[in-house]
């Protein structure tokens, strides 16, 4: 029983540990996409898209040794949803900053 528990421990651990440094690459991504989509022209987003396919391209692809195969799906999914999420929001804020900028 003492073993389960601590396996049940780990398992958290490793998972918290998980969420966070998805939250940290998450929030690291959306900052770097920022400072360059500021950096580059505002009426073309050609740039975002094709980094986008390409960063997409490179989460499916990814590898997760040592884990079963449902949960590597599973985990290489989660990054393919969270890198789509982040592209998404940058795209976003993207044209808001340029209906802003028409606006004004």
């Amino acid at each position: 029983m003492a073993n389960d528990r601590h396996g049940d421990s780990h398992h958290e651990t490793s998972s918290a540990n998980f969420a966070l440094a998805s939250i940290a690459l998450a929030n690291a991504l959306s900052m770097a996409l920022r400072e360059l989509s500021e950096a580059l022209p505002d009426h073309d987003d050609a740039w975002l898209e094709d980094l986008r396919l390409t960063a997409i391209r490179d989460a499916k692809n990814a590898a997760v040794e040592g884990l079963p195969l449902e949960m590597e799906v599973e985990a290489i999914q989660f990054g393919v949803d969270v890198v789509g999420s982040v592209f998404d929001s940058a795209l976003a804020e993207r044209l808001h900053r340029r209906n802003r900028w028409q606006a004004g």
